[in-house]
């Protein structure tokens, strides 16, 4: 299925307005954007022609997964943040957790609602790569010792 069009001016655009020019996705609908040491936002659409953002959080030693597991699944943007819908996952085979966002049609209407949908993405990924080079991600509740932990 071709590109939608619209999506690759939006990014083609959007690359020129923070000075990109060569921003593009390219044949394959794909590109990748290094923001800083931490954080690279990948760009694609699939097969329905619809835009996915992606950033993969920074690795984080095997002992404190769990904790950093725990913690995404209780942030999860689903439905919690306005208009960004992202969500968490982990890839298992690459021991990655990664943030994601199927950008709503609406993103596609102009150049400016695609830039904040970008830069809503960007701050959240942003922030987490951040608490994950900190060793900030512990659990937002209290533990409860009544319970045994769900990673034992």
């Amino acid at each position: 299925m071709p590109l939608n069009n619209n999506w690759s001016t939006l990014v083609t655009e959007f690359g020129r307005s923070i000075g990109l020019p060569e921003m593009s996705l390219g044949d394959i609908g794909l590109c990748r954007v290094e923001l800083d040491d931490c954080t690279a936002i990948d760009f694609e659409t699939d097969a329905a022609g619809r835009l996915h953002l992606y950033c993969v959080m920074p690795p984080v030693p095997a002992g404190s997964r769990p904790a950093l597991h725990e913690a995404m699944l209780q942030a999860n943007y689903v439905g919690q943040r306005e208009p960004v819908k992202a969500s968490f996952g982990i890839d298992p085979a690459n021991s990655e957790a990664v943030l994601h966002l199927a950008l709503p049609e609406a993103a596609g209407e102009s150049l400016e609602v695609f830039s904040q949908s970008v830069q809503d993405f960007s701050a959240i990924a942003n922030l987490w790569c951040q608490k994950i080079r900190d060793n900030d991600f512990g659990t937002t509740q209290p533990a409860d010792s009544t319970h045994p932990p769900v990673y034992a």
